[in-house]
């Protein structure tokens, strides 16, 4: 399994010279998978980045979405991701909320408020929903299970197994002492590679940020140190943070306390190897 990220900032999508390296697209992950039909997580900005480098209609016809919940920067580039305007194309959502909650929020973007678009009913591809349950479902030849995180609103993490090897996601957790936390933990223990969310530093989430449902980038490490995930990857960059600010500060953590996994700046654009032991040190390349 390769994850690849088409959108790495929260709140907002901040293009520009200073979010140029990791990337300025609000979230969306890919989760390569050779021949398979495309896997996706989440459709910020960062879908229509994806759309525009990979969804080929003559090599896939289904494209399966997982949500992680409906806040903007997570589902505001559904409407612009092409393969909805094609009758050649299904796309199949999945979230773990009731089917009527996931038509009302998705069908939010189509009332004509956002886009020209009036109705996801009346879109050229096939909608198909599909809510999740706790227990363990496989798509496209993955394991995937999710878990509740801790968040201003429900919001899930997921959890991928394929040939021996772990993923789990988690975008949008507040990492706190609380029963939310402690399942949470257990739920990315042993992960080969954890992606979580790291919107603040450690200053900024204790006098500004506590209760707003997101991590810092030291509370994010610490983390994955307590859960023995094998790598770990910062995402959900706050959209204010330049690329070089955030990887001063990281630098300035790892310097001040090594830890014994691999940390690095999730870059949009960049494929991970789920399986692979070491991850590349930021800078041009």
């Amino acid at each position: 399994m390769t994850l690849r990220f088409w959108g790495t900032r929260g709140g907002i999508a901040r293009p520009g010279p200073e979010t140029v390296e990791l990337g300025g697209n609000t979230t969306c992950l890919q989760l390569e998978l050779g021949q398979d039909e495309p896997l996706l997580i989440d459709c910020g900005t960062g879908i229509i980045e994806y759309a525009q480098a990979g969804a080929d209609l003559s090599d896939h016809h289904h494209f399966h979405l997982l949500i992680t919940h409906f806040h903007w920067d997570h589902v505001l580039g559904f409407p612009f991701f092409f393969p909805i305007h094609s009758s050649e194309a299904t796309i199949h959502l999945y979230a773990p909320f009731d089917e009527e909650v996931i038509l009302e929020h998705m069908g939010a973007l189509f009332d004509g408020t956002y886009s020209p678009l009036l109705d996801m009913r009346n879109l050229p591809a096939t909608i198909e929903i599909h809510p999740l349950g706790p227990e363990c479902v496989e798509l496209a030849g993955v394991a995937v299970s999710c878990c509740p995180t801790d968040h201003t609103d429900p919001c899930f993490a997921y959890r991928f197994e394929r040939d021996g090897r772990t993923l789990c996601v988690v975008t949008d957790h507040e990492t706190r002492d609380n029963d939310a936390n402690d399942q949470l933990a257990e739920f990315m223990t042993g992960a080969d590679l954890l992606v979580h969310g790291a919107q603040f530093t450690e200053e900024q989430y204790l006098s500004d940020f506590e209760g707003f449902g997101h991590s810092s980038i030291e509370r994010a490490i610490a983390t994955g140190e307590q859960v023995g995930a094998g790598r770990l990857l910062l995402t959900h960059h706050h959209p204010l943070h330049s690329d070089d600010r955030l990887r001063l500060h990281l630098a300035r953590v790892l310097r001040q306390q090594p830890r014994p996994m691999p940390v690095e700046l999730a870059r949009e654009g960049r494929g991970y190897d789920v399986a692979a032991p070491e991850v590349p040190k930021l800078g041009p390349s």
